[in-house]
């Protein structure tokens, strides 16, 4: 086995043991979210999905992927973390991607904020897929306006730039649904622009997140099967 193939194997072991001891530690004990030393403090969260759809493309080939992230509270106007998940290509053998991310937020007013946030996004063994994520998230109301651009899009070695509106709304008996919805304006030779849809409905148990999705990609034929309307299981644990 190759040292890169190794290493790859050794971070995906790795997330997926976080994964497991992290939902194993919320189900035997809810962890106070609010606790916090001088208004510094860390948090995390844990999940599996059925299938990893991102911008309505599978990330996973449509299978199974385990997610982690950590992160330090700097206050409320900033984080500092990592998050991972488990992913699967057919044109190589990435498995793991990694992302260190810093956001800061603005307020303008206690309705409305901007938030700025940085991904430097690095994928594992090949690294073909490599790149940096710029996003922006105005906020008004609880309506969500959000711009993102890849440096390094599904590693075709050109940008693009996501358009996006999400807000979440709370539903009876602790159910709640975030619809979100954008467009992607491609760079790419031979692709053209799309836009995509994702409905969940999720039900809060304590820290837990249990939730059914459907995406939807206008223009599913350009990723060869990989844009395909999903309907998605998923559970995630917040601590």
């Amino acid at each position: 086995m190759s040292s890169a193939r190794k290493f790859s194997l050794f971070y995906f072991s790795l997330l997926a043991t976080v994964t497991v001891m992290s939902l194993s530690a919320v189900a035997q004990q809810r962890v106070d979210s609010t606790s916090s030393t001088g208004g510094k403090k860390l948090y995390g969260e844990a999940g599996l999905v059925t299938n990893y759809v991102d911008k309505g493309v599978t990330q996973s080939d449509k299978s199974f992927a385990l997610q982690a992230g950590f992160g330090y509270l700097m206050g409320q106007q900033s984080h500092l973390g990592f998050w991972g998940s488990s992913v699967k290509y057919p044109t190589n053998e990435e498995t793991v991607n990694l992302r260190l991310y810093f956001d800061v937020k603005m307020d303008f007013t206690t309705n409305t904020a901007l938030t700025f946030r940085y991904d430097f996004n690095r994928y594992y063994q090949s690294g073909l897929r490599n790149g940096n994520l710029l996003a922006l998230d105005f906020e008004t109301f609880s309506y969500h306006v959000l711009i993102e651009t890849n440096s390094n899009w599904e590693g075709t070695g050109t940008s693009s730039t996501w358009f996006g509106f999400r807000k979440q709304y709370s539903l009876p008996a602790s159910f709640v649904t975030t619809p979100s919805f954008g467009y992607s304006q491609i760079s790419a030779a031979g692709f053209n622009n799309y836009f995509d849809f994702r409905l969940p409905v999720g039900y809060k148990f304590a820290d837990v997140l249990y939730e059914l999705a459907m995406t939807y990609n206008s223009s599913s034929s350009q990723f060869g099967g990989r844009g395909d309307m999903a309907f998605i299981l998923g559970i995630q644990a917040k601590f």
